[in-house]
């Protein structure tokens, strides 16, 4: 068994960073898991991404599945914030912008620290 004080885990993507972090880490001995938050619902050709850069490394990789919250807590309150959003954030004229700025902080600051 590994000693917790050498067990990290890293957010990984499958990109260039957070593989070459997780390839150091590993470099430095410690044990390294994988972790790939599913956000939207096409996430899962990323997910394969960092899984077939998972299993390069040799380590496992832990797909959290939060589609659900962050549909409802950061896109359902965006949405919510300013019906228009695509249209006022390419005009600059949404008067809720602020409202709208607000909403998107509260929510992902709520999901946050469900997360965690």
């Amino acid at each position: 068994m590994i000693p917790s004080a050498r067990l990290i885990g890293i957010a990984l993507s499958g990109g260039v960073d957070s593989t070459t972090a997780a390839a150091l880490l590993l470099e430095q001995g410690f044990a390294v898991q994988g972790f790939f938050m599913l956000l939207l619902p096409e996430s899962g050709e990323h997910a394969a991404k960092a899984q077939a850069v998972a299993d390069q490394l040799g380590i496992p990789l832990h797909l959290v599945d939060l589609r659900e919250e962050f549909r409802q807590q950061v896109i359902a309150a965006f949405a919510a914030a300013c019906p228009y959003s695509c249209r006022c954030r390419i005009s600059g004229n949404c008067k809720n912008s602020q409202k709208q700025q607000n909403a998107v902080q509260e929510s992902l600051t709520g999901l946050m620290q469900e997360v965690y």
